[in-house]
């Protein structure tokens, strides 16, 4: 019980912690059976972009723990979290701030990189993106690589075609050779 206290008091003051001290506490959280501790710690480990931890890795911590479990479980809260900042990313663009929403869907595709719906989310808010405020290499690159994402996981998804003619579409308009 008092490693369960030690631990909860860790697990609030995790935040401030550098990356691999808040993994090495994930770890010893998962070794004193302390699963919803280990959850938060490594929540805020995946959703802190300088930690540079990826949901695969994330994941990967719980399984090498042998919580294929909480690996399931952590996947499902990742992709609730990206639900929701679809959400959020809809709402940024309805009060005009295109390069918010962008940034948002950019924070969903950090969660659930492999997740069909946030990859055309990401590509047709990039596309807005461009259009609206004109040519940027680093994303008309971005929106290229999420449009070979959703043809290797759907090549007859709908949006594919009209999403893969709008990004020639904005090629041509600023004019950036093939």
């Amino acid at each position: 019980q008092a490693a369960a206290g030690a631990h909860g008091i860790a697990v609030r003051a995790s935040s401030g912690l550098p990356p691999a001290l808040r993994l090495g506490l994930v770890r010893s959280c998962l070794a004193h059976r302390l699963d919803g501790q280990a959850q938060e710690v490594m929540l805020t480990v995946v959703n802190d972009p300088a930690a540079g931890m990826t949901t695969a890795g994330a994941l990967q911590v719980f399984a090498d723990a042998g919580r294929r479990d909480l690996a399931d479980g952590m996947g499902q809260q990742l992709k609730v979290q990206a639900q929701i900042l679809l959400g959020v990313a809809d709402e940024k663009r309805n009060m005009g701030d295109v390069r918010g929403a962008v940034q948002t869907l950019l924070e969903a595709l950090r969660m659930a990189p492999g997740n069909l719906q946030v990859m055309i989310a990401v590509a047709g808010g990039v596309l807005r993106q461009i259009n609206e405020l004109g040519w940027d290499h680093p994303l008309g690159e971005l929106c290229f690589a999420q449009l070979e994402n959703i043809r290797a996981l759907d090549a007859q998804h709908p949006r594919l075609g009209p999403l893969t003619d709008e990004y020639m579409a904005m090629r041509r308009k600023y004019g950036i050779s093939s």
